[in-house]
Formats: C-alpha cells, sequence, structure tokens
C-alpha cells in the first residue's frame, strides 16, 4: 500500500472530519468480485469491468442502470465541472439519501459541508487524473440517528467513447457499527 499512488497524493488525512479512513487503488487485472463483501460491490465491479473491456477503466456510450439494478440504491453518479474540482450529482441512490437524511440529485459535492464533502473533494480529481478504480471506507456520525456509521465506498471512474473521463460511479455502502 505505500507505493498506491492515492496514498502518495491525498493531502493528511487527519485534515477531514472522517474517523478510521482507509482506502486503496485497486488494479482491474488482479481483483475480482469475489474480494468484495458487499453485494452491490460486487455487482457494480462487474458492470465496470464489462465496460471496460480491454481499456485501463470503464468506456460508455450510455450508462444503463438495468445493468445493475440490484445495487441501484446504493449508487452515486457523479460528472465533475470542467476543473473537475467541484462534482454534480447525476443520481444519487435512495439507500444513500434515506441513511444521508438528505436528497443530493442534482446538487453539488461542494454542497455537502465538511464531511465527508472535503474528503470526496480531495479523492475525486486524483481518481480522475490517475484513472483508478479505489475503495474506500470512513466511519461517520449520522446527524438524523446519532449513531456511527461505516461508509464503504467503491469509487469507478468511466471515460466517454471520446476517451473523456468525465463520469464517476460509487457503490457508497452505509454500514451500521
Amino acid at each position: 500500500m505505500e507505493h498506491d499512488p492515492l496514498r502518495t497524493r491525498l493531502p493528511d488525512p487527519e485534515k477531514y472530519t472522517v474517523k478510521n479512513l482507509n482506502y486503496c487503488t485497486l488494479n482491474p487485472k488482479t481483483i475480482s468480485d469475489g474480494d468484495f463483501l458487499l453485494s452491490p460491490h460486487k455487482i457494480l465491479w462487474n458492470y465496470w469491468q464489462d465496460l471496460r473491456g480491454d481499456s485501463d477503466i470503464a468506456v460508455y456510450d450510455q450508462i444503463d442502470p438495468m445493468e445493475f439494478n440490484r445495487a441501484i440504491g446504493f449508487v452515486l453518479l457523479l460528472e465533475p465541472n470542467q476543473e473537475a474540482s467541484d462534482f454534480r450529482y447525476r443520481v444519487y441512490g435512495s439507500s444513500v439519501a434515506e441513511r444521508f437524511g438528505q436528497e443530493m440529485t442534482g446538487k453539488w459535492l461542494s454542497d455537502f459541508g465538511d464531511a465527508p464533502g472535503k474528503l470526496s473533494l480531495a479523492q475525486y480529481p486524483i481518481i480522475l487524473a490517475n484513472r483508478i478504480a479505489v475503495y474506500s471506507e470512513h466511519d461517520a456520525v449520522t446527524e438524523m440517528e446519532f449513531h456511527l456509521t461505516r461508509w464503504c465506498r467503491l469509487i469507478l471512474p468511466m471515460q466517454n467513447r471520446n476517451g473523456t473521463v468525465d463520469r464517476i460511479l460509487v457503490g457508497a455502502i452505509p454500514v451500521e457499527l
């Protein structure tokens, strides 16, 4: 993990208002769906791998939610702004919205505020620029329910047919601790 490209570029994890932050870059040639514990991650990994083919990351003409409908409640689909300094939620899964307590579809990641917005705003541009898949998890207190939740995120960059990386598919699964 010490040679992980994300780890060398991400600022000090103490800067973020999350607890127990862990993350690693995933090599699509050596990782399989059996390496994931959570079913939505397995579904999204297989979908992304099918779209990836021989490319380094997934290539899409259109993103078909029916291909991953059993994971749809945990899906975030983001689109970067021109500078990839902020990201708009094109899809914000119902299971995530329920746990977070707010629907974010159409809103910007910067609208999130401090936690976990700062973490994602640090991770996502690096993921896009380096064209890498990432697994990340952190613990956060859910304000509505005042209990600790571990957010397990599979973060998958996607490129259009022109080779522009312009979408991030995220499987964000809240696990109650």
